[in-house]
C-alpha cells in the first residue's frame, strides 16, 4: 500500500484542502514589524494553517499577528502598577514587580524573551513560545511556560516545532478535547470516521497499515501518535495508542 507515514501538518492542512496562502499577510506584516525572519518550519504552517476554522478550538496560536513575551511583560507592568502603589505588600509576591524596577535591557538576566506561537484554549494554563535566539533555526524547539511559574518559568516543551504542530494536527483531527474538526470537515464534503476499541485494531488491520514502517510520535499524554496518507484509497488516517485505548480516524470523500 503506497502510503505516507512522515507527513507535516501542513501537509495534512493540503491534503484536507487549505491550499491559499491566507497568512502571507500577517507573515509579512511581522517580518517587516520586528524586523525578524518567522522560522522557516512555521511560516509554512502559517502560510496555510491562518484563520483555518478546523483550528479554531486548538493550542495554536492562528489568527491575529503573534508578538513576543517581553511586549506581555510591559503591558502587564503598565496593568497593575497603579495596584502595585496602592498595596507594597503585593509587590514582594508579584514575579512581574522586579521587570519594573531594572531597564527592559536587563530582563535577559531573569528571562529570555520568546515569541509567543499558542496557549491552552479555553483554559490558558499554559502558554507556548519559541525563544527569540532561536528564531533563526529552520525548525526550532518549542517550550512551555505553565501559569503558576510566570514570566521566566519556561520548560522545553518538544525539540522540535514540527513535532509539536503535527501532535497539535493529530489532536484536533482527532476531537481529543473539541469536536470542531469533525464538523468543519463534515461540512466542507469529507467523510468523517472514528474507530475504537477492537474496531479500530481491525480496522487497522484490514487497511494494511504497517505499525512498524509508521513514524510514531509520542504526546504528553503518553499516546502513540502515527497520521499517515493512502495515496491509492485517498484516505487520510490518524491512530492513537494508549495503554487504555485505540483510535483510528479516517478521512476521505
Amino acid at each position: 500500500m503506497p502510503v505516507n507515514y512522515d507527513l507535516t501538518a501542513d501537509q495534512v492542512l493540503r491534503i484536507l484542502g487549505y491550499n491559499k496562502p491566507s497568512g502571507d499577510t500577517m507573515i509579512n506584516q511581522f517580518e517587516r514589524e520586528y524586523n525578524i525572519k518567522m522560522p522557516a518550519s512555521l511560516s509554512s504552517f502559517l502560510r496555510i494553517a491562518y484563520e483555518c476554522p478546523m483550528l479554531s478550538t486548538c493550542d495554536l496560536k492562528v489568527s491575529g499577528s503573534p508578538g513576543f513575551l517581553y511586549e506581555e511583560i510591559k503591558t502587564i507592568i503598565e496593568e497593575r502598577r497603579e495596584e502595585w502603589n496602592e498595596d507594597p505588600e503585593w509587590c514582594e509576591e508579584d514575579d512581574y514587580y522586579i521587570y519594573s524596577k531594572i531597564p527592559k535591557e536587563d530582563w535577559y538576566k531573569y528571562t529570555k524573551d520568546y515569541l509567543i506561537t499558542g496557549s491552552g484554549y479555553g483554559t490558558g494554563v499554559v502558554t507556548y513560545g519559541i525563544c527569540k535566539d532561536d528564531m533563526d533555526k529552520e525548525d526550532p524547539p518549542l517550550y512551555l511556560l505553565f501559569e503558576d511559574n510566570e514570566p521566566a518559568g519556561w520548560e522545553l516543551c518538544s525539540d522540535t516545532l514540527t513535532d509539536f504542530l503535527m501532535m497539535q494536527i493529530c489532536y484536533v483531527i482527532l476531537g481529543i478535547e473539541y469536536d470542531t474538526a469533525e464538523k468543519v470537515l463534515i461540512e466542507n464534503g469529507w467523510n468523517y470516521k472514528l474507530y475504537e476499541g477492537d474496531k479500530a485494531v481491525k480496522r487497522i488491520n484490514t487497511m494494511g497499515i504497517d505499525m512498524q514502517q509508521a513514524k510514531k510520535q509520542l504526546s504528553w499524554d503518553e499516546r502513540e501518535l502515527v497520521c499517515g496518507y493512502d495515496y491509492v484509497a485517498k484516505e487520510l488516517f490518524i491512530i492513537s495508542n494508549s495503554d487504555n485505548e485505540c483510535e483510528i480516524c479516517i478521512i476521505n470523500k
